[in-house]
């Protein structure tokens, strides 16, 4: 019976020990992902994770030592950031295509410019609603053009709702910064978009994406 006993504490001990290795591992793994997403967030550079884990190993040496050895396992290599903003992002956008689920509505704002490098981009931003009033605004795409014919811009919007299953009876508002290629009285993107809806029906009345310029 004793040795019964004494198997029986030895299997907990094991056990509680185990747990606390997964709980200080997990809540390393928690640590390290929220210091990647500040900074990813301002797009800081991912050499300035092993400065910051520097400063965290410093300070914690001083305030509280006794959790040195714990607080060493929180991992900030570049290896490391790159995968946990791989993670975060794939996090981000499983996220967004599930709230896009339950849109009722959407609209979209697209504004065109070119960026650093001198390459045109596409900027698509989504607000949605669903049947609780909840609103969603995200950044749904960045589309990199060659061209930026209306005919271009369309094409790559029509790709961009395909990919996250956009369902064009449901889209009711289109803003843009007033570019003559999304704007373009005949081969605008606004016209095209216009022409692809102008066939739907929605309680009799012909659906048409309402046209706003900021």
């Amino acid at each position: 019976m004793k040795q019964i006993t004494a198997l029986r504490e030895s299997l907990q001990k094991r056990q509680m020990m185990i747990s606390r290795a997964c709980l200080s591992q997990e809540l390393a793994t928690h640590a390290s992902l929220m210091v990647v997403y500040k900074l990813a967030k301002p797009n800081k550079p991912i050499s300035d994770g092993e400065f910051v884990k520097e400063c965290m190993d410093a300070t914690v040496k001083i305030i509280c030592p006794e959790v040195e050895m714990r607080h060493k396992n929180v991992s900030l290599s570049r290896r490391t950031i790159v995968r946990r903003v791989d993670s975060i992002s794939t996090n981000l956008s499983d996220q967004l295509a599930g709230k896009i689920k339950k849109f009722d509505y959407f609209s979209i704002c697209l504004d065109e410019s070119t960026d650093a490098a001198d390459t045109a981009q596409m900027l698509i931003f989504i607000r949605g609603i669903d049947r609780d009033f909840n609103v969603t605004e995200e950044l749904l795409s960045m589309e990199s053009l060659k061209h930026t014919t209306g005919e271009d811009l369309f094409r790559h919007l029509c790709d961009c709702f395909d990919r996250h299953k956009l369902q064009w009876d449901k889209f009711v508002s289109v803003t843009t910064d007033g570019a003559p290629s999304l704007t373009g009285k005949n081969v605008g993107l606004v016209k095209k978009v216009n022409d692809k809806v102008s066939g739907m029906y929605c309680g009799g009345r012909l659906m048409a994406p309402h046209v706003n310029k900021w």
